[in-house]
């Protein structure tokens, strides 16, 4: 059975976690703190209202307060999302090539000259980025091309 602080730090049983070490979720922490923080707010506007503070500086407080939370579990998922993207293996890495690499895109028809800009291992096949004249930058495959 898994107790409180299990479910406040981001484990799971099937181990699919981005990062190894548990964590806690800010967004729980703070979801499960706003039981213990609305007593607490109550608290603190009996005394607020029984102080000598301007409406301005009760405004104040609430705009710091809420943009403390907003911060705070902006900041929760962004870690998230690039703890996320540093396990990712499946992205290619590219070399480019300075200077462009001539070469010759095989078509249906008449063969372009091209320019071998960069190159990239995706699964089985190298793929190369080439610019034709006139036209995008694109990806194609090993054997649409011929150098030399």
């Amino acid at each position: 059975m898994a107790g409180p602080l299990d479910f406040l730090l981001n484990t799971s049983t099937d181990g699919s976690e981005p990062v190894g070490a548990p964590a806690f979720s800010l967004t729980k922490v703070l979801a499960t703190a706003a039981v213990v923080l609305t007593p607490l707010t109550t608290v603190l506007v009996n005394f607020v209202s029984s102080a000598d503070v301007t409406e301005w500086q009760i405004v104040v407080l609430i705009v710091a307060v809420l943009a403390f939370l907003a911060v705070t579990a902006s900041a929760d998922v962004l870690a998230r999302a690039r703890a996320a993207a540093g396990t990712r293996t499946e992205w290619p890495q590219y070399s480019e090539f300075a200077p462009a690499l001539p070469a010759t895109l095989v078509k249906d028809g008449r063969d372009a000259r091209v320019e071998v800009v960069a190159a990239r291992q995706h699964g089985s096949e190298a793929q190369f980025l080439v610019h034709e004249a006139g036209q995008r930058l694109r990806w194609v495959g090993q054997s649409e091309l011929a150098f030399g």
